[in-house]
């Protein structure tokens, strides 16, 4: 099984040195770009994930940023990209693996890997989980797929510049609050500024949740 490379705080080249690359006092994170670059420094040196799987049209932020940190350290982890819309040359681009696929059938589309390509800890980022459904469906396979230690990263869009439509945030926020009432002891808001981080670099919010 592969392993991620173990880099020490002191080697980040990310602009941000010593204690402060992996350990946030604070109760919120910066805004704008430097802040995301912390709160993916933070989750990676956290989790030092041996996969990152990534679903959705589109890179979410953290995907992309996470990536580009494990590819700065030499880390040798599995880079996974599940996505609806799938070319043929595009099966395996610059170390990515990708899936056809989508977060409503994401089960359905690792159940085709072997997970034993795909080592832990996992970090599994999507920017789809707008909405009741779309963020029930992200929670429940945490709930059945994710273990101990690794993370589910899900961003809410913004639409033209607006958060995205007021309706679908109370319902996602709606969703994850019922989800965390009722399954007691399976994920943690764990991160950041309790776990939700808005960056404002073009999503509303950010959450962080650690499978327990």
């Amino acid at each position: 099984m592969v392993r991620s490379v173990r880099v020490q705080a002191s080697q980040t080249t990310f602009g941000l040195q010593g204690r402060n690359a992996i350990e946030f006092s604070g109760s919120a994170a910066p805004d704008g770009t430097a802040g995301l670059t912390a709160s993916c420094l933070h989750l990676y040196h956290k989790v030092l994930p041996e996969s990152l799987i990534e679903v959705g049209k589109q890179s979410s932020q953290t995907g992309a940023m996470l990536r580009n940190i494990a590819r700065t350290y030499g880390a040798d982890a599995q880079f996974v990209t599940i996505t609806p819309d799938l070319a043929e040359d595009e099966l395996c681009l610059m170390g990515r693996t990708f899936l056809k696929g989508d977060l409503l059938s994401l089960e359905e589309t690792l159940s085709a890997v072997d997970e034993v390509d795909l080592p832990r800890p996992w970090i599994v980022s999507t920017n789809r989980a707008c909405g009741y459904q779309g963020m029930m469906a992200a929670l429940h396979f945490a709930l059945r797929h994710l273990q101990t230690a690794d993370f589910l990263v899900l961003e809410e869009p913004k639409i033209n510049g607006e958060h995205c439509m007021r309706k679908n945030d109370l319902e996602a926020e709606k969703a994850l609050e019922e989800f965390l009432d009722a399954n007691p002891g399976v994920l943690a808001k764990d991160g950041l500024n309790g776990g939700r981080l808005d960056p404002r670099t073009g999503y509303a919010a950010i959450h962080h949740l650690r499978r327990l």
